[in-house]
C-alpha cells in the first residue's frame, strides 16, 4: 500500500445481517418497540509492521442499527492491536 512497507495490509470489509421473520413476529407479539430487522457494519482496519515481529493493526467499524434494532443511534468502535511474534 505504502512504497518501501511490503509488509503491511489494509483491510475493508461489510457484512449484512438479516433478522429472521420469526424474531421480528416474536418482537411484534411482546410489544418490543420498532421490530429489529437488520443490522449492517463497515470496518476499515490497516495493519502496520513496525518491526520484524511486531506489528499494529488500528481498526474501525461502523454499526448501523445494533442488534438490528432501528430505535437504537448507530454505533463507532475504534480500536487497535498489537501483535508480537517471537
Amino acid at each position: 500500500m505504502i512504497p518501501g512497507r511490503p509488509n503491511d495490509a489494509l483491510a475493508i470489509g461489510y457484512a449484512y445481517t438479516g433478522i429472521s421473520n420469526d424474531v421480528t413476529a416474536n418482537d411484534i407479539t411482546l410489544g418490543e418497540p420498532g421490530p429489529r430487522r437488520e443490522e449492517q457494519l463497515i470496518e476499515i482496519a490497516y495493519t502496520m509492521e513496525i518491526m520484524n515481529g511486531w506489528t499494529l493493526q488500528p481498526d474501525f467499524q461502523y454499526i448501523m442499527n445494533p442488534s438490528g434494532d432501528p430505535g437504537q443511534d448507530d454505533a463507532t468502535v475504534i480500536g487497535a492491536r498489537n501483535t508480537f511474534t517471537f
